[in-house]
């Protein structure tokens, strides 16, 4: 049995989100490594949402980040599909990287004009 300090349960879309990057095995598995966390990533999928999430998932993983400063311990991120046992440390780094990320690539996606149902455009070298 595993002792859990901290549980960390997450909306169905920040859900489909994580799945949706959750590409090379699975969270259980390989914990960080499981997720392609990259601003074209997110913003593949952004692009495709019929509706403006940025907001909402923006705050939510800053509410969940604020949590995690307490967090000792072992972490349970207990959502279908991703259901996983963290050391808190490891956790609080990973929520860190996809805050960042996802901060960084709903900046560019404002930058370059782009709307729901459209993918960023991708950087442009010596810009």
């Amino acid at each position: 049995m595993i002792d859990v300090q901290h549980i960390v349960k997450i909306s169905p879309v920040l859900g489909r989100l994580l799945m949706d990057c959750q590409t090379r095995c699975t969270a259980d598995c390989c914990k960080e490594q499981a997720f392609m966390l990259t601003e074209d990533s997110i913003s593949s999928w952004l692009g495709p949402e019929r509706i403006d999430r940025n907001r909402e998932v923006s705050e939510e993983i800053g509410k969940i980040k604020a949590d995690l400063h307490k967090a000792t311990g072992r972490v349970l991120l207990a959502a279908r599909g991703l259901e996983s046992y963290w050391r808190a440390a490891d956790f609080r780094a990973f929520w860190c990287k996809l805050e960042t990320i996802f901060t960084r690539s709903v900046a560019t996606r404002t930058r370059t004009g782009a709307t729901r149902g459209e993918p960023a455009d991708p950087p442009t070298v010596g810009r």
